[in-house]
């Protein structure tokens, strides 16, 4: 009982029952079996968006018919996606490891600051590239050469990565965060225990996701009620013009047959009765008719493609970033921005007749056949 009191003692005196607890180590929100599946969606998505930004790039570099403005900024999606589908492996290593980052730590925040720089060039180029269609489609002939020349084009693109970039620069010169490894997410972006951590993602989210939508979504709504409204009136035109008797199909012959006292043949009434032109809508009305609504059905699919993509794949990130308690959501939202950068070349290139031709022309090596 002595030693025991005595050593109670002698440790209460040095200090020893007054040393703070082991502060806990931070975890990741993910298991096992999340880490498997993110890193295996992952992979696939950096493969094929590899692949597919490179076929873009390759087709407008040999095809001189894919040189117009609107491809311009495909080039720029397909630059900014690509170096997003480059950095995806960094993610990959980092949600596959269970401790902690185990490379050097400037990796890390490379790909977080790349990841930022490029998903917001890559916002805001789909912005840009709505602007340009809404301009060539309800816009007046050779309007957009006149807005879109060679000196505001560098601009447009500049200011297309300028923006991310210095956004990327806050939370380096403002202290709003710290880029590198989050062990809360596993994830290669920026630190989620910083004190201002949470300024920073309402920064993002506010900079990169309302203007870009709200443009989108405008641009392509103007683009469908202007081609359904051109479509109606062109079909109205038409209709007018196919039940509107040519002065012309009256010939000589039945115009004689027509004056009094000199009644019809039998011949003339059967000509003209079974005469097409005259008594039937012409054939290249019907065939007009048909592309026109061909092309209404084609325009109404690739802007709700567009659209869709848009809200399945960037919106979620949006609007996590914006809400505490939307942590279980955030590693499968930020896998949704990564796919953006994958479905990009299929939404933006195949659905164009020329890059659908060229680009099936590059994956059978026939080079020599793209004009």
């Amino acid at each position: 009982m002595g030693l025991n009191s005595t050593f109670n003692d002698e440790t209460e005196g040095s200090g020893f029952s007054e040393m703070p607890s082991a502060v806990p180590s931070p975890t990741s929100i993910l298991t096992p079996v999340q880490r498997v599946i993110l890193s295996g969606i992952m992979i696939f998505i950096s493969i094929s968006g590899c692949v597919g930004n490179i076929v873009v790039i390759c087709a407008v570099a040999l095809s001189k018919k894919l040189r117009c403005i609107t491809n311009v900024f495909v080039v720029n999606l397909a630059v900014a996606d690509l170096m997003t589908c480059l950095n995806i492996p960094w993610m990959v290593v980092a949600i596959l490891s269970v401790d902690g980052w185990p490379l050097p730590d400037w990796i890390c925040s490379s790909c977080g600051f790349t990841l930022i720089v490029c998903i917001g060039s890559s916002i805001y180029t789909l912005a840009c590239i709505a602007t340009i269609r809404y301009v060539v489609i309800t816009g007046t002939p050779g309007r957009c050469q006149t807005l879109y020349t060679i000196p505001k084009l560098c601009t447009i693109i500049t200011l297309i990565w300028t923006v991310p970039l210095l956004l990327a620069f806050v939370p380096i010169v403002f202290d709003l965060g710290k880029l590198g490894y989050d062990f809360k997410y596993s994830s290669c972006t920026w630190d989620t225990g910083h004190h201002n951590s949470e300024n920073l993602s309402k920064i993002l989210a506010a900079t990169y996701y309302p203007l870009p939508f709200i443009v989108i979504t405008y641009s392509y709504l103007k683009i469908f009620f202007h081609v359904r409204r051109h479509s109606r009136t062109v079909g109205v035109l038409l209709t007018v013009s196919s039940t509107v008797r040519p002065v012309g199909a009256i010939t000589a012959s039945a115009a004689a047959g027509s004056l009094p006292g000199n009644p019809p043949s039998a011949r003339q009434i059967s000509s003209q009765s079974h005469n097409p032109r005259e008594n039937n809508p012409p054939r290249e009305h019907n065939n007009v008719r048909a592309k026109i609504n061909r092309r209404q059905v084609e325009v109404t699919k690739n802007m709700f493609y567009i659209v869709c993509v848009f809200l399945l794949c960037i919106s979620p990130f949006g609007f996590s970033l914006f809400y505490e308690k939307s942590d279980p959501v955030i590693p499968y939202a930020g896998m949704l921005i990564f796919c953006n950068s994958c479905i990009n070349p299929f939404v933006y290139a195949t659905k164009h007749p020329v890059f659908k031709k060229v680009i099936w022309l590059i994956l059978k090596c026939k080079f020599s056949k793209i004009s």
